[in-house]
């Protein structure tokens, strides 16, 4: 969910100044069909776009994988009026049609567009051009809009500084001047670092308004319940409330993780659970305990490519040292179809048990990527946690069966 909210705040509290195609035309000139413009509308003039066709796509706010609707408009002396419907809260990108020649291949459609923010009652105005590497747009014509782009002037000596950078970057990266690369990178990440602090100088100083909210997606996770403590009320059940909300859920399971750290160091006692196996029936982690063999809990997903990758190497371990050895498949983010047709397809030989939402053992054993590997002694004590497809698990366990 961070990387959503970092992709949309590039595109949304981006640098606002436009080209010099804008400043030609005049701010009377720009939408001439304002006069047909109403509220829950959005008024845009866009530059860049090779066809006379966008597809306006929009889902609701505050929604895990919200149905998107998405609408082609045509371009009319590259402007269009869309109205947007009045019952709630919108994600809208506007995309460019790719321009298609009659017998020719249907050419790709590219995803990044025009990004913003809706709410109902907004009437929008906004302009932007699109070109192959960047978008460049302002939005106007509501109260969020309206404290996005004071926020954006006050730090656009730094955004223009970022430009900059960046484009050096690009260009030494093109060069293979690797040296002079990363002296700018770390540049732009002490830009980057500037920028970050005044969005969360707005915060402590801004606890009425409603992007003080929409800036929480950059605060540190830590910081998180002591800065949304400050807000008010308003802000905090306000029109950002979705990323309010999400903030705090991060922070609650990071402050979880931080205790399962320290509950699953080695030499601690494995935390015991309880998920029903491949037969649906109960299996606890403790009935493996005093019976001689280390135990190895392997949490992982069909969907997870590098735990699918090492399934050959844990097989040859498992059959290696199966008198000695006890593999424990805690299959996470499946649904129990695909876990099954998983287990039946790889032919997975040793326990599989299926973790519930509800359980959420990743949690309880501070799982923080896919593969992790809990190495666990015969009597129920943490050996070590290995956590991707690495040979130092590998290697652990020819060490622990050699004693």
């Amino acid at each position: 969910m961070v990387r959503f909210f970092q992709y949309i705040c590039k595109n949304i509290i981006k640098t606002s100044h436009m080209k010099a195609f804008y400043a030609a035309v005049g701010a009377a000139s720009l939408f001439a069909l304002v006069s047909c413009g109403q509220k829950n509308s959005i008024e845009a003039s866009i530059a860049g776009v090779e066809s006379d066709t966008v597809y306006v796509s929009y889902s609701l706010l505050g929604q895990q994988r919200a149905p998107r609707t998405m609408d082609t408009v045509a371009l009319v002396q590259g402007k269009l009026i869309y109205n947007m419907p009045d019952t709630g809260s919108y994600y809208v990108n506007i995309i460019p049609a790719p321009k298609w020649v009659p017998g020719d291949a249907k050419p790709a459609l590219r995803m990044q567009g025009v990004t913003f923010y809706y709410f109902p009652g907004d009437k929008l105005q906004i302009t932007a051009e699109i070109t192959p590497k960047d978008v460049d747009q302002t939005v106007t014509g509501s109260d969020v809009y309206t404290e996005i782009n004071a926020f954006q002037a006050s730090i656009q000596g730094l955004n223009d500084a970022w430009e900059e950078k960046y484009e050096r970057y690009v260009q030494l990266r093109q060069q293979q001047a690797d040296s002079l690369s990363n002296v700018v990178r770390d540049s732009l990440l002490a830009i980057q670092g500037e920028i970050a602090a005044a969005r969360q100088a707005y915060i402590r100083n801004n606890p009425n308004s409603q992007i003080s909210a929409l800036f929480l997606a950059y605060m540190p996770v830590d910081s998180v319940a002591a800065v949304v403590e400050g807000l008010s009320e308003e802000v905090k059940n306000g029109k950002f409330k979705y990323v309010v909300d999400h903030a705090m859920v991060s922070y609650e399971r990071n402050e979880k993780m931080k205790v399962a750290k320290e509950n699953t160091a080695p030499g601690k006692p494995a935390p015991d659970f309880t998920l029903n196996d491949l037969n649906g029936k109960p299996f606890t982690l403790s009935s493996l305990y005093g019976k001689g063999k280390y135990i190895v809990l392997d949490f992982w997903g069909s969907w997870c490519g590098w735990c699918i990758k090492g399934i050959p190497d844990m097989k040859k371990y498992y059959e290696k040292y199966g008198k000695q050895l006890e593999i424990v498949g805690i299959d996470c983010g499946d649904t129990e179809e695909k876990w099954k047709e998983a287990v039946k397809k790889y032919e997975l030989p040793w326990i599989g048990v299926y973790n519930t939402q509800a359980a959420d053992i990743p949690a309880m054993y501070a799982v923080s990527g896919y593969p992790t590997k809990v190495v666990i002694d015969p009597d129920g004590k943490i050996v070590k946690t290995v956590v991707g497809e690495s040979p130092e698990f590998y290697e652990l366990i020819d060490s622990l069966m050699k004693k």
